[in-house]
């Protein structure tokens, strides 16, 4: 039988490489499916409201950066989340999974409830900041309320989330996700475009749109965790309140949380220099930006796979099959960036036209389409093994290099090469692809010297 790598041939009971591949295979794809359709459909969102004119896109597209930094809090939770809850299905341990969960659910609630609240209320100084220009600011406090509004059931969808990918269950996932996206899509054409005799609300329809969506993903998540085999349970028996555990549980969610600030803080900045160079080239900008979002929504999935096979591996105490799986799922990567890139660069024009008629936007959008075509190669590489290490609770370091590289070298390199050097929007697209080949050298070389195998993990 072969085998993936020499340390472990003396085992009898290592899978073949047909059966590591299948089931990476049968965990990933869904998640990856699910990520790359979700915002694959924002991105058709994106063309409807493109009618709507420039000014609509930018009102849109400015509100994006302040609504992840709401979301950090639950991303971070979800991240702690998959971990621990994984590794407690690897153990075999269901009632300690599930009350993991349960910890993280209240947290995620009260934090959700406070930020949104905070930023429903101060919408537009938060606006100002971002960089909002006054041509589209008024669309901008529309769409950026109701925004905010769905952010509510998004980030509780999100935690949840981290249950089923942590069980296996990223099939349930993929379907409770693009349900909503659907409804989101649909909702979003028939509210902005006179249809089925309704008048047109504009941006207001998109914004109310964008509110149901988030909550029908919401209802299917919850549905399924309570029907069928389903294991994972936000009701149900409660081993009881373990300290140690949820001790555990805060020392990953701090990580996780100090890589999703350092991330969303160096975004945040990047976006406000981009937003600089005016409402033509931020558009396009957040264009192509929604282009790349696609494919890395997909990688995101397969390092969501990592986080959770890693996890159960650990729990299972075979950090052998660890490496087999991750080895697995970044030759399977690497077979969907080529797919990526050769997509992304044929149709580079075709595919920018799809968001404006703009003639400016396109011939702009098309130069730094190369950009997107080349960076899926290091990112899918960075998320893959950032994923695997999270699953593993090294949390700490991947903290870490995302401070140095993501809220420290990006924001200055950014600057260095689109105000001193003179690139403009170009300066932004080079400081992207340089910051995730940093980030995917830190994490191979990190994941490669398997000091993983040793952190201390309940």
């Amino acid at each position: 039988m072969n085998r993936f790598f020499d340390v472990v041939k003396g085992r009898e009971d290592f899978p073949s490489n047909s059966e590591i591949y299948k089931r990476y295979i049968k965990l990933a794809w869904p998640a990856a499916v699910e990520g790359m359709f979700s915002i694959l459909i924002s991105a058709i969102n994106l063309i409807i409201i493109g009618a709507l004119g420039t000014n609509s896109v930018a009102a849109v597209g400015i509100i994006g950066q302040a609504g992840m930094i709401i979301q950090t809090i639950a991303r971070a939770l979800s991240v702690a989340g998959t971990a621990m809850i994984a590794r407690k299905y690897g153990e075999q341990k269901y009632d300690e999974a599930n009350d993991s969960l349960r910890y993280i659910l209240k947290l995620g609630l009260i934090s959700t409830v406070i930020f949104c609240a905070a930023c429903f209320i101060f919408i537009d100084p938060i606006l100002i900041f971002s960089g909002a220009k006054q041509e589209y600011m008024s669309e901008a406090v529309i769409y950026g309320r109701s925004f905010v509004v769905s952010l509510l059931f998004l980030n509780v969808t999100t935690i949840l989330n981290s249950g089923l990918i942590a069980a296996g269950k990223t099939r349930e996932m993929m379907i409770s996700n693009i349900a909503g996206s659907i409804v989101n899509m649909g909702l979003t054409y028939v509210l902005t475009n006179n249809v089925l005799g309704l008048p047109s609300f504009g941006i207001l329809g998109a914004g109310l749109s964008v509110i149901a969506g988030n909550l029908v993903s919401l209802a299917i998540t919850v549905f399924y965790m309570h029907t069928g085999d389903s294991r994972i349970r936000i009701f149900g028996k409660s081993s009881g309140s373990d300290r140690n555990r949820n001790r555990q549980i805060m020392s990953l969610f701090y990580s996780a949380l100090s890589e999703k600030l350092f991330e969303r803080v160096g975004m945040f900045l990047y976006s406000i220099m981009v937003a600089s160079f005016g409402t033509v080239d931020y558009a396009t900008h957040y264009i192509v930006m929604s282009l790349d979002d696609i494919y890395f929504c997909f990688a995101e999935g397969l390092s969501r796979a990592s986080t959770a096979v890693t996890g159960n591996m650990m729990g299972q105490g075979r950090p052998d099959l660890v490496i087999a799986y991750n080895s697995a799922g970044r030759k399977v990567g690497l077979v969907t960036d080529i797919i990526a890139f050769l997509i992304y660069f044929l149709l580079r024009r075709p595919l920018v036209a799809l968001y404006s008629s703009d003639p400016a936007v396109i011939d702009l959008g098309e130069n730094l389409m190369y950009f997107v075509a080349c960076v899926g190669f290091v990112q899918t590489q960075n998320l893959i093994y950032a994923g695997a290490l999270r699953g593993a609770g090294d949390t700490k370091f991947v903290a870490a290099y995302s401070l140095f590289d993501i809220a420290i070298a990006r924001p200055i390199i950014t600057y260095l090469l689109c105000f001193t050097f003179g690139f403009g929007v170009y300066g932004a697209w080079i400081s992207m692809v340089l910051d995730q080949a940093i980030r995917a050298v830190c994490a191979t070389i990190r994941f490669r010297s398997n000091h993983w195998q040793n952190i201390s993990f309940l």
